[in-house]
């Protein structure tokens, strides 16, 4: 493969949850060492919520405001992270995105003690049959 001098890209796969402290320093360690850049991708799981339900635009705005606070607390370690919002089923966004992109890396924060729309994506990826042949890191917070 022939070195194109664009850095690798660390798609990082967000909720409507602020992401925790421990994440957000395990990613910038990532990012520093491998000299990459950071993609914060919200996905609004739209096939949870009715489209004209008022929780549906709730939901989408608390995942713009994480995005921006995990972007912003990134920016204060001295980390660039571009951003994106993006709707549907998590698996299939990230696995899409991941291609489209041709990232480096997927890193996929969860926490242990709370369903997450994420967790199960990351389930999803890796026991289907079409997997993306990206590596795919699981933060526990």
């Amino acid at each position: 493969m022939k070195a194109s001098g664009v850095p690798p890209t660390i798609l990082v796969p967000m909720d409507d949850r602020q992401m925790p402290e421990s994440a957000l320093e395990q990613i910038a360690n990532e990012a520093r060492s491998s000299g990459s850049k950071i993609l914060l991708m919200g996905i609004v799981p739209v096939h949870l919520y009715n489209p004209s339900e008022e929780e549906l635009a709730e939901v989408r705005q608390a995942t713009i405001t994480a995005v921006r606070s995990a972007a912003a607390e990134l920016g204060r370690r001295g980390i660039v992270a571009e951003e994106m919002l993006t709707t549907g089923y998590p698996d299939e966004e990230i696995i899409n995105r991941a291609e489209e992109l041709e990232v480096s890396l997927i890193v996929i924060p969860f926490t242990k003690d709370r369903p997450s729309e994420l967790k199960k994506a990351a389930s999803i990826i890796l026991d289907e049959d079409r997997t993306v042949n990206i590596p795919i890191l699981h933060v526990p917070v």
